[in-house]
């Protein structure tokens, strides 16, 4: 049996989260819909990141988050 980070995750996107071309669209999306006003050469510490998509395209980004399976 999976543990609760990996269904949890896997029960929200899908298989959609192996896929790199949507998770790139996603990243884009956010990068446009939330952080357009901001520099892309700012440092970031995204806490509670998920899966990344908030700060997949800042140059020096960090994210943190409790389940492990999200930082993979």
């Amino acid at each position: 049996m999976e543990n609760y980070n990996s269904e949890y995750y896997k029960s929200i996107y899908g298989r959609a989260i192996f896929d790199e071309e949507h998770y790139r669209l996603k990243a884009k999306i956010a990068m446009k819909k939330y952080f357009q006003t901001i520099p892309n050469n700012v440092n970031i510490l995204d806490f509670g990141c998920g899966l990344g998509y908030n700060t997949y395209f800042f140059q020096n980004s960090t994210g943190y988050d409790i389940s492990d399976f999200s930082l993979d």
